[in-house]
């Protein structure tokens, strides 16, 4: 890691906040969302070098009272 950049969820991302990545040599990796999100603010010179981390969740343990918890919410 190079460089590290944080933004607050739900960001509104303006075309000056991604002026930095530009002068980043190597990759640059974000989130899916984040990557959707600025996905028409990039410049051409960045396109190729974003990576989007995919995530996805994991109930290590507890799972059926998640299960149950979640139900009952859309129920």
């Amino acid at each position: 890691i190079v460089k590290h950049y944080s933004f607050p969820d739900h960001h509104y991302y303006q075309d000056t906040d991604l002026i930095p990545l530009s002068g980043i040599d190597g990759i640059i990796v974000t989130t899916e969302k984040d990557a959707i999100k600025i996905k028409g603010k990039i410049t051409h010179s960045l396109v190729n070098r974003i990576y989007a981390l995919e995530v996805e969740l994991f109930i290590a343990r507890g799972e059926e009272i998640w299960q149950k918890e979640i139900s009952q919410l859309f129920t």
